[in-house]
C-alpha cells in the first residue's frame, strides 16, 4: 500500500548533537520508529503493506539517480533536518515539488545553535528533544498514521509552501493546471454561467452540469460515448441542447461560437476527455515504466503504484476545475458536480 522514505543522503555529520547523540544516529533511529510504526499498521491491518527505503550516499556524498527515483516513487517521506545539511534540503524541495507527503523531523534544540529553516515553519513538522526510540515513536507515530488515513484539518503533510502557494504540487501544473484551465476556459465556465448560457435558456428544466470522473486515464477518451450507450442501456435517453432548432449551442463569448452540450434527464453531462492527456506526461511514464520493469513479489505493489498515481492525477486535475469555478467571474460553481458514472445513473434514478 505505502511506500516509506527515510532520507540518509548527503553528508554525514559525526558532531555531537547537544542532546546525547551524533547527527549520524538519527536516520538509523528514525528507521528503527518507522519500521515499528509500520509493524503495528500491518498488524492491524492484514491489507496494508508498507516497505521502507533509506537511501544510501555514494563515495563523494552526491545524491544519485537511485535516490531520485526513490524520491520519485515515495508516498510518505521522514527527513532529519536538525544539522540542515545541504543534500537534505535539496531532497525536502524535490519531495515539495513532488507533492509528497512528508514529516520533516528536528531536534528542538540541536548543538550549534541551528534553526529549523524559515520555510518549514508551517509544513508537518516533528519537533523532538532527543533521538531516542521511545521519543521518535510518541512523536512519529500519530502523524505517520494522520498521514497515512488522510488526518484532519491542519494534518496535511503534503502541504508546504510550494504547494500553498502554486495551489498544486509544483511540477503537477504544466500537466494538470494546463489541461484543466484548458477545458474549464474553453467549455464549463460558458455551461455554468451566473447569468446567461443553457441554465438561462432551460430555466429549472435542469438542475446542474454533472461532469463524469473516469476510473481511469484510459477511461477518458471514450467516457462520453461509453456514458451514452450506457444510459440507454439504463432506459435515459440522451439529446444535445440546442438553441432556436439549430444543432450546436452558440455561445458569443466562446472562442469557437458554438459548443456541444449533453443533456439527459434533468442533468447536463460531459466527460473530459483532455483529461487523457496526462498519460503522456513524463513523471506518469517513468513510473509506469517501473511497473512494467517489475518483476516477482514486486510487480504487484508497482501496478498498484501505477494505479494509485493515475488517482491522484485525476483528483489534481478535478481540484483545479473546483479551484476555477471558485475564483471566475460570472461564474457559479453550485451548478456543476462530478460523479462517476455509475453515481450519474443512480441519481437518474433516485
Amino acid at each position: 500500500m505505502g511506500r516509506f522514505e527515510t532520507n540518509d543522503a548527503g553528508e554525514e555529520v559525526a558532531d555531537p548533537d547537544g542532546a546525547g547523540s551524533t547527527f549520524n544516529d538519527h536516520i538509523p533511529a528514525i528507521r528503527r520508529t518507522v519500521e515499528r510504526i509500520r509493524d503495528d499498521l500491518e498488524a492491524e491491518r492484514p491489507d496494508i503493506v508498507i516497505r521502507i527505503h533509506t537511501p544510501p550516499i555514494d563515495e563523494t556524498g552526491m545524491i544519485t539517480d537511485r535516490v531520485f527515483g526513490l524520491i520519485d516513487t515515495a508516498e510518505l517521506a521522514i527527513m532529519d533536518v536538525s544539522a540542515n545539511s545541504p543534500s537534505v534540503m535539496y531532497e525536502l524541495a524535490m519531495l515539495h515539488a513532488l507533492g509528497t507527503p512528508t514529516i520533516p523531523v528536528v531536534l528542538r534544540k540541536p548543538a550549534k545553535g541551528l534553526k529549523p529553516p524559515f520555510y518549514l515553519k508551517d509544513t508537518y513538522l516533528a519537533e523532538v528533544t532527543k533521538f531516542d526510540d521511545e521519543t521518535l515513536y510518541s512523536t512519529l507515530n500519530s502523524k505517520v498514521r494522520a498521514a497515512l488515513s488522510g488526518g484532519g484539518l491542519g494534518s496535511d503533510p503534503a502541504m508546504n509552501p510550494m504547494t500553498g502557494y502554486y495551489g498544486l504540487p509544483l511540477v503537477d501544473i504544466s500537466a494538470s493546471t494546463g489541461l484543466a484551465t484548458g477545458y474549464f476556459h474553453n467549455f464549463i465556465q460558458h455551461i455554468i454561467k451566473q447569468n446567461g448560457g443553457p441554465f438561462s435558456v432551460l430555466g429549472d428544466e435542469i438542475e446542474k452540469l454533472v461532469i463524469l470522473r473516469p476510473k481511469q486515464l484510459s477511461d477518458a477518451v471514450s467516457l462520453k460515448p461509453d456514458a451514452e450507450i450506457r444510459l440507454l442501456k439504463e432506459g435515459f435517453a440522451t439529446s444535445r441542447v440546442t438553441r432556436n432548432g439549430e444543432e450546436v449551442f452558440r455561445d458569443a463569448e466562446q472562442t469557437r461560437k458554438e459548443m456541444l452540450i449533453y443533456r439527459c434527464g434533468r442533468f447536463l453531462f460531459d466527460a473530459p476527455s483532455p483529461l487523457a492527456g496526462q498519460q503522456a506526461s513524463p513523471r506518469y511514464k517513468r513510473i509506469l515504466k517501473m511497473a512494467l520493469d517489475a518483476k516477482g513479489p514486486f510487480q504487484d505493489e508497482a501496478e498498484s503504484l501505477v494505479d494509485r498515481f493515475e488517482q491522484q492525477m485525476i483528483e489534481q486535475f478535478f481540484a483545479t476545475i473546483r479551484y476555477m469555478a471558485r475564483t471566475y467571474p460570472n461564474v457559479n460553481p453550485k451548478r456543476m458536480e462530478f460523479l462517476t458514472l455509475d453515481e450519474f445513473v443512480a441519481r437518474l434514478k433516485a
